[in-house]
């Protein structure tokens, strides 16, 4: 069994708080969601077990270090690269929940060379709050920075197949996020600067998704053609914690398939 090593980088003059399991030059590195933090992926252990694996915190979540700065896909993107160096990976499977996706691809854009195949879960190619206009950006903002108005925008994500336990540990973790951070994190400047058209990685992909994110965004197979989608239609936004045995295998299905792992 590998041994956690809680770890720190230096990004911007703040701390990114990472955990890594195993060693080498490949890794899974999972990617968390906005206001979120990588002790919601406390079900993966067996992943972690079996592959080395980094779980970051991206900055202003978790334990990092949250700055009163913009959170751009692009700053929490370099931020993940950080750690990248850092550790010395060469070939990475990232695995992005929800905002953790776009991060993801942010990785892919800045540092294609490095990305060896992207899981994504439940996520997006653009942010849904990227189609909305300024003002209706800043309303979000400051629904977001009300306790109450924030709690009500999360509850379409709690489902009977997430425990209550789990739900409790999910609504502990993003309200405990910097105010700051979370009312900014998907409301300012994390829309990515634009993409070329002749801008497309031939990367393997695999995107499990619910029927909430299903219809996403077609520019997604222009870009990113290897992209495999497999629906779930009867779980929610977590479902890594909802069935935690199901998406480890596919994971690993995923991973065997392409021999995407190197050891």
């Amino acid at each position: 069994m590998a041994s956690i090593r809680h770890k720190s980088v230096l990004y911007h003059s703040s701390k990114v708080i990472y955990d890594s399991y195993g060693s080498g030059g490949s890794a899974l590195v999972f990617i968390h969601g906005w206001s979120c933090s990588a002790a919601l992926y406390y079900a993966q252990t067996p992943l972690f077990h079996r592959h080395h694996s980094i779980t970051i915190d991206l900055p202003g979540h978790g334990r990092s270090d949250a700055p009163k700065i913009e959170y751009s896909l692009e700053f929490m993107a370099r931020a993940v690269i950080e750690v990248l160096n850092t550790e010395n990976i060469s070939s990475a499977i990232l695995i992005g929940h929800s905002m953790g996706g776009p991060v993801s691809t942010m990785v892919l854009r800045l540092k294609p060379q490095a990305v060896r195949g992207v899981i994504y879960v439940d996520s997006f190619f653009h942010l849904p709050e990227t189609y909305m206009t300024v003002s209706q950006r800043q309303e979000l903002a400051a629904a977001h920075a009300d306790d109450e108005k924030f709690r009500s925008f999360l509850a379409p994500f709690a489902t009977p197949k997430l425990s209550s336990g789990d739900w409790e540990r999910i609504i502990d973790i993003m309200t405990s996020t910097a105010l700051h951070v979370r009312t900014n994190a998907t409301t300012t400047v994390v829309q990515p600067h634009a993409w070329r058209y002749k801008e497309i990685y031939e990367v393997p992909a695999l995107h499990l998704v619910t029927p909430m994110f299903e219809d996403f965004d077609r520019h997604w197979l222009h870009h990113i053609p290897r992209l495999e989608t497999v629906v779930w239609p009867d779980n929610g936004h977590f479902l890594f914690m909802e069935e935690p045995q199901r998406f480890n295998a596919a994971v690993e299905e995923f991973l065997d398939r392409l021999e995407l792992f190197r050891t």
